[in-house]
C-alpha cells in the first residue's frame, strides 16, 4: 500500500510540464500588477484622461492580440 502512495504522490508532481509554476506565478504577479495599476490611475487621473487609458487598454489586451 506504501508504494502504491509513493506512486500516486511521484505521478502528481509530475503531471505538470516544468516551468508551468513559474509561468503561472508570472501570470498571477503581471494580473495583480494590472489591477494595482488600474486603481493607481483611476485616483490619479481624471474622468476623459481615465477613459482614454482604458480605450488604450482595450485595443492593447482585447483587439491587438
Amino acid at each position: 500500500m506504501a508504494q502504491r502512495t509513493q506512486r500516486l504522490l511521484a505521478t502528481a508532481r509530475h503531471s505538470v510540464p516544468e516551468g508551468t509554476y513559474a509561468v503561472g506565478a508570472g501570470l498571477l504577479v503581471a494580473g495583480l500588477t494590472a489591477y494595482g495599476f488600474q486603481i493607481i490611475s483611476f485616483r490619479a487621473l481624471s474622468k476623459p484622461d481615465y477613459a482614454a487609458l482604458n480605450a488604450l487598454w482595450v485595443f492593447v489586451f482585447v483587439l491587438a492580440p
